[in-house]
């Protein structure tokens, strides 16, 4: 138990210093895209994102994300991060689950150091939660399938 909390933590630690590292640097468009968009009144912003291609959930985390943190460089990417580290997080439960800590620990490192993922992280955007939910949702898939194959069985 105590060597599962030890790889658990580290994975926390690797995964939020790589989640770090670089999210100070200016602002990309679409960054400031987002925080113009949050920035407008509830119903100003749902009238924006009716038009808009991409879900609506990433902003309004944001808008509720950026109240206590700000509109920074750091404080707007640390939303990314923090669901990057989710994902590392789920990608190594999923796996333990299917096959057992040491593959799972292999998954999550090889998830920790994809180079898309840590794009995800660096960016101000939804990438980052649309992966967390495909891990969780997958997770949850396999589950609810797995249940209800061991229940007719």
């Amino acid at each position: 138990m105590a060597s599962k909390r030890r790889t658990i933590g580290l994975l926390i630690l690797i995964a939020s210093c790589f989640a770090v590292v670089g999210a100070g640097a200016a602002l990309g468009s679409d960054e400031v895209w987002s925080l113009r968009v949050i920035g407008q009144s509830y119903h100003g912003m749902m009238l924006i994102l009716r038009g808009d291609v991409h879900p609506p959930l990433y902003y309004h985390l944001l808008r509720l994300w950026v109240v206590p943190f700000g509109t920074s460089e750091w404080s707007v990417r640390s939303l990314s991060g923090l669901f990057y580290v989710l994902s590392v997080l789920g990608v190594y439960g999923f796996a333990r689950r299917l096959f057992g800590s040491s593959v799972a620990l292999l998954c999550a490192v090889i998830y920790l150091t994809s180079p898309l993922a840590l794009i995800a992280a660096h960016s101000g955007r939804m990438y980052a939660l649309l992966a967390l939910l495909a891990v969780l949702s997958t997770w949850l898939f396999y589950e609810g399938r797995s249940d209800s194959w061991r229940a007719r069985t």
